[in-house]
Order: C-alpha cells, then structure tokens, then sequence
C-alpha cells in the first residue's frame, strides 16, 4: 500500500503543472487601431511656421558657424583628392567660406490634410492638380510628347527639357535620354498608346501623363500646359494613411 502511495505522489509532482511563463505585451498600429496624429487648424499652423522662420534660420546659422571650420577642412581634402583641374582650390575655398556669410534658406510650405480617408475605398482616393496663383515656387524640367515636329520645336523653345514624338520614346528607352533630366511630363492623346512600350519606366518614378493631372492634353493646348506644369502647378494625392499632402509656396511668399 505503502508503495502505492509513493508512487501516486511521484506522477502528482510529474504532472504538476510548470510555472507560468511571463507575458509581453506589444503595441501595434493597424487601420483598425490607428496611432493618433497630432493635427492644428491650418491658419494657426501656418502663422506658427512663418513667426519661427527667423529663429530656424539664426539656429541654422550658428550650426555652421560652430562647425564652418570642420566642413571647409572637408571640402579641401575631398577636391585635394577627386577635385578637377576647374574646381576651386583649398585658398579658393579657405577665402569664400571668410568672406561670405551663411546663405539663408527659403523654405518649402507644404499642407498635410487630415481628410479622414480611406484609400481602399472606392471614390475616397483622390488625385489632382492645382494651379496657384503665384505657383508653388518651385520649377520642374517637363518633356513633352506629341506627333507634330514643329509643335516639339516650340515647346524646346519655350523650355521643354525634351520633345518628341516616336523618336524621343525610343531615346528613352535605349536611355540615351535620362529620367532624370525631367520631373514631369506633357502628352497628346494619340501618343498615349506609344507611351505604353515605356510605362514601366515612367510610372515607378509618376512620369506617366495622367488625365486626372491635367497632363494629357491637345495639341493646341499642350504650350500652356508646359508652361503651367514648369512653373510649378502642384500636384497631390492620398497617401496610404488618408493623408493628402500639397506644396502651397515658399516662407518668402509671407502671410
């Protein structure tokens, strides 16, 4: 009996359940528990940037008065060793960094709306393009599409980075035209089917024409749509958060 009983004690402290491991917890952010985002009416946010203009640019400044020294002694060595025959020399160097101040910066303004949107539903991704009356104060290099040669001769003309048509479309996908010489583009109607044989090339990097942006548009008004998208016409979209983001200027366009 005895031994029975031994043994029963023996499986219960088998059995005997192990000490309860500890638990972590760990915060996550889904569309469903969504991180709050700090948010300010837009009068009072954008009063709060200029008012501060002055005092980013002074903090700016002693930044590179602190450490002018260092980043002369920087750029000496670098053009010492990979500098070419044009570049400045290190006197060069040692005597623009004396004799000139520090450059103050005009700050983009750019918008970030809390619309409350969702992108995954229909109707509520929105994409467009607005025309400032003073522009965004940025320039962008444009290329536009279109059939007509002496339509192409004018838009170079009038500052297209490149134009063309069947050519131009071929340049670019050889990469004898670089995507990166341009930051937008203008096309005709009938050259949208041309353009698909580069769409993987333009659309990764938004250079593809796009109706909803006003980029694709006729002949007699392709001009003025270059002249519209070079002089800095902003474009927005929704992001994955709902957020719709739009440059509106520079701090030196004031209040």
């Amino acid at each position: 009996m005895s031994n029975v009983i031994r043994c029963t004690a023996q499986k219960l402290v088998l059995c005997r359940p192990a000490a309860p491991a500890a638990l972590h917890f760990q915060s996550y952010v889904t569309r469903a528990h969504p991180s709050p985002l700090p948010t300010a009416p837009i009068q009072d946010a954008l009063q709060r940037l200029l008012s501060e203009m002055d005092e980013r640019h002074l903090h700016r400044s002693q930044r590179w008065e602190n450490n002018k020294e260092k980043r002369v002694n920087q750029r000496s060595t670098y053009l010492t060793a990979r500098g070419r025959p044009t570049h400045p020399s290190e006197e060069e160097v040692r005597k623009e960094a004396a004799e000139k101040e520090y450059r103050r910066m005009d700050e983009s303004v750019e918008v970030a709306l809390q619309l409350n949107l969702d992108p995954r539903k229909p109707g509520q991704a929105l994409r467009g393009s607005l025309s400032l009356p003073h522009g965004n104060g940025k320039k962008f290099g444009v290329a536009l599409f279109t059939d007509n040669m002496e339509l192409a001769k004018e838009a170079l003309a009038n500052g297209a980075v490149v134009a063309g048509g069947a050519s131009l479309i071929e340049d670019i996908k050889n990469g004898n035209v670089s995507l990166t010489s341009f930051q937008r583009t203008v096309a005709s109607p009938e050259m949208m089917p041309q353009l698909s044989s580069i769409a993987r090339l333009l659309g990764p990097r938004g250079l593809m024409p796009n109706p909803k942006l006003n980029t694709i548009q006729p002949q007699d008004q392709l001009l003025e749509t270059l002249d519209q998208q070079q002089s800095g016409i902003s474009n927005y979209r929704t992001d994955k958060e709902g957020i719709v983001r739009i440059g509106i200027g520079r701090g030196s366009f004031g209040a």
